[in-house]
Order: structure tokens, then sequence, then C-alpha cells
């Protein structure tokens, strides 16, 4: 091939390839899926079904001493898969239950779920937990906010939940979203209106 074609060839090619990220860029419905898909597979935080992600979430409650102390739980006697989805679905319907697994590109980090239904009265509570290699992260107050944003749609007006004294991660999630908290017998019940936030 004589060098003009090879100039000729890279010039072309150039050409698409600028013509190419030039519609990318214009198109702003393209651009914007492609944005999207990156936060939402890479970047952020998802609810997702429990069942999808049963292995990490047992290993979890199996070999993380760190959440084993937090649960106040021993990891001793090892969760079987059908004893984690029995006892998961028993309280499901027990406790009128919405149930999810805290997931991060594709994997589980925790759970966290909307329970204690009360469709007359219009509350609930929220209960959470995540495997400690997360803590610390903010990944807590992602789950919290897309559980708050669900419990909206189910036009729940009010949420709680009792927390200990020592747990001052989640003490500091319910501050952040404007909870009323009270202290009594060693532990903060907390209460947040989703109607004012």
């Amino acid at each position: 091939m004589e060098p003009t074609c090879y100039l000729y060839f890279f010039h072309s090619i150039t050409s698409l390839l600028i013509q190419a990220f030039r519609v990318l860029l214009n198109n702003e419905h393209t651009f914007d899926k492609c944005v999207h898909w990156r936060v939402i597979v890479v970047d952020d935080i998802v609810l997702e079904d429990i069942e999808k992600h049963t292995i990490q979430l047992i290993w979890f409650l199996n070999n993380d001493e760190r959440l084993a102390k937090y649960l106040g739980t021993t990891n001793s006697a090892k969760v079987t898969e059908q004893e984690f989805l029995e006892k998961n679905e028993k309280w499901v319907v027990e406790k009128n239950t919405d149930m999810f697994a805290i997931v991060l590109g594709g994997k589980a980090l925790g759970m966290i779920s909307l329970s204690y239904q009360d469709v007359i009265n219009h509350t609930a509570r929220i209960g959470y937990w995540i495997g400690s290699t997360y803590w610390n992260k903010g990944y807590g107050s992602k789950a919290f906010q897309l559980t708050l944003d669900h419990a909206k749609k189910r036009k729940f007006k009010c949420v709680s939940s009792t927390i200990s004294k020592d747990d001052i991660a989640s003490k500091t999630i319910w501050d952040k979203f404007g909870a009323q908290t009270e202290f009594k017998n060693g532990k903060y019940s907390c209460a947040i209106n989703i109607s004012e936030i």
C-alpha cells in the first residue's frame, strides 16, 4: 500500500471516530443513558430481592465477626441457605415486611427492611445491617434514603426504630434525615415524619 493510501485510511478512521463521538455528545438521550448505566452499575446503591443474593448475605452472617457483635449474635452456629430463607419468609409474613438486599455493583452488602407495616395508621419500622467491610462509606445512608422513598410510595406517614446507645452510626443516619429522638432505658427511639421530608 502506498504511503498516501495509509494516510487516507488513517484520516477516514479518525473522521469516523470524531463523527461518532459528536453524535454521542449531541444526542442527550444516549448520553444520559450512558451516565445512568455507570451510576447504577458502578457507583450507586440499589435495593433488590434478597433471593438473588442469598449466598453473599449468608456469608456475612456466618463469617463477619464485627457484624455478629453489632447484631448481638454469634456466627459459631452457621446459618444454612434453607434456614436463612425460611426465617426471612416467616418474618415477612408475621411482621408485614418488605425486605431488600442492599446492592452495590451487583454485589450484596447487607439487608434493609420496612417492617411492622400498619396500613391503617400509616406507620412502619426500618431495620438494616451492612457487612463491616462496607461500614462508614455512606452506603447505609443511601439504602436508608431508598427505603424512605419506598415507604413514601407506599403512603406511609411515619417510620421509626429503636437504636442502642452504642450504635452511633445508625443514630447518625436517623439524625441526618431529621428524626425526632428520645433517649430512654439506654436506647434511642427514633421517628421520622415522611411527609415533612
